[in-house]
């Protein structure tokens, strides 16, 4: 074989050209720019500071919840109850029992009464329901 067919065939499969006699895989590769390098830094700022706005909304919604149930139940539902008092009709509830297995479920249930207008009612409630 020749060597113009050697270089030619060498030059077709590694990129290699007279001009430029080493294969581009070997050389030297320059640095990036420093705005494209640092884009990653960038990205991980940009979602530390929408983690860190989501947590604080969420803290903020949460803090303004709680100022909105202590108005609530000082401001309003005493407004509320008096309105009942003066208006409503007397009620009295009775706690008949609490034991397991009251109703169809397994656990432990309370079943409370109320008598009004000559009608007895009867509700079954789990122990620890608000």
């Amino acid at each position: 074989m020749t060597t113009a067919r050697v270089q030619r065939r060498l030059g077709e499969r590694s990129v290699m050209t007279p001009e430029r006699p080493v294969c581009l895989a070997w050389r030297r590769t320059a640095m990036f720019n420093a705005q494209v390098d640092d884009t990653d830094r960038r990205r991980a700022l940009r979602r530390l500071r929408f983690y860190a706005a989501l947590a604080i909304l969420v803290c903020l919604f949460f803090v303004t919840y709680g100022a909105f149930l202590a108005w609530d139940s000082y401001h309003r539902l005493p407004h509320v109850y008096a309105a009942l008092r003066a208006r409503g009709v007397p009620a009295t509830a009775n706690l008949v029992r609490c034991a397991p297995g009251i109703g169809i479920y397994h656990g432990v249930r309370c079943r409370l009464s109320l008598r009004f207008d000559g009608r007895l009612r009867t509700w079954n409630y789990p122990e620890d329901s608000a």
